[in-house]
């Protein structure tokens, strides 16, 4: 495709949710946007989480919710290539050429998806492929856990 661009995100301990947009949006909840690194250039997106969400975060979880940050991407992105520590990733509602997402502790999960690739692994817990609809290739992958294939 001319003038693709990809997304790369790297995360610690937050829940991160990837869906399509008009245009590039990060939105932070429930934690604070200086422990994320980003840089955006004519390649694509990159999104990195520096270090742990404070203790301060985490006391307020019960009340408040898990950590969050919820990405955006334009239509002019359609790779997206995720890893997360733990936690859980969700792309939604997106179409791409290629989606590649790993989280070693929690959730990972495509809903509403459509790619020609999608690969999501988790090491310790579940993947999730719900409506997701590919043209080439669709992985899901667990090591301890539970995989759900669901689509076309």
């Amino acid at each position: 495709m001319a003038n693709s661009r990809k997304f790369v995100a790297k995360t610690k301990d937050v829940s991160l949710t990837v869906r399509r947009a008009d245009s590039f949006n990060i939105s932070y909840v429930n934690c604070e946007k200086d422990i994320f690194h980003i840089e955006k250039n004519q390649d694509g997106i990159k999104l990195v989480q520096t270090e742990k969400v404070s203790a301060f975060y985490w006391l307020h979880w019960l009340a408040k919710g898990s950590p969050e940050v919820i990405v955006s991407l334009p239509e002019s992105v359609d790779f997206c290539e995720i890893k997360a520590e733990s936690n859980q990733v969700l792309v939604t509602d997106i179409k791409a050429d290629k989606i590649y997402a790993e989280v070693h502790n929690g959730r990972v999960e495509a809903r509403n998806v459509q790619a020609n690739d999608v690969f999501l692994k988790c090491l310790n817990g579940s993947a999730v492929a719900n409506n997701v609809k590919v043209v080439a290739s669709c992985m899901v992958d667990t090591l301890n856990g539970t995989n759900v294939l669901e689509g076309e």
